[in-house]
């Protein structure tokens, strides 16, 4: 490989390894922005919404919950397959760990509207899930 050494030569090829350089690290910043991505189900006419959250679980005890445990914020008792989420809708259905629940519950104001939390029936098994950053699915 001939190298030209001529100093405007010099120039353009620092000024491509800069422009390069600053290609990947738009690429490598802009891969760790979370993407919501939407589509269409045309067999049931309804959306559906990919994106990370925050999930977490708990379970009816007083000290996770209000003085009735086991009746959700939409007024429906307590039972398996139920999310609370403070902006979605009542009845909106989200995947999670490739598990479908509904939302009919609401959480403390201060988790907004991308933390998820998983009604589980065991304390430990609540406290066994933990907090976890999943992708999940909601079906609008």
């Amino acid at each position: 490989m001939i190298i030209d050494h001529r100093p405007e030569i010099t120039r353009i090829y620092a000024h491509i390894g800069f422009i390069t350089l600053c290609a990947l690290i738009i690429a490598t910043l802009t891969s760790f922005i979370p993407q919501t991505i939407e589509y269409t189900n045309e067999s049931s006419n309804s959306q559906i919404e990919h994106k990370m959250a925050e999930i977490s679980a708990y379970s009816s005890t007083v000290d996770q919950t209000d003085d009735t445990p086991f009746i959700t914020a939409s007024n429906k008792k307590v039972r398996d397959g139920i999310v609370a989420n403070n902006c979605l809708d009542f009845g909106t259905r989200v995947k999670i760990d490739n598990r479908v629940y509904i939302v009919e519950d609401r959480m403390n104001r201060r988790y907004g509207c991308e933390h998820f939390d998983i009604w589980m029936s065991d304390t430990d098994d609540a406290l066994d899930w933990g907090r976890q950053k999943l992708l999940i699915a909601i079906q609008n």
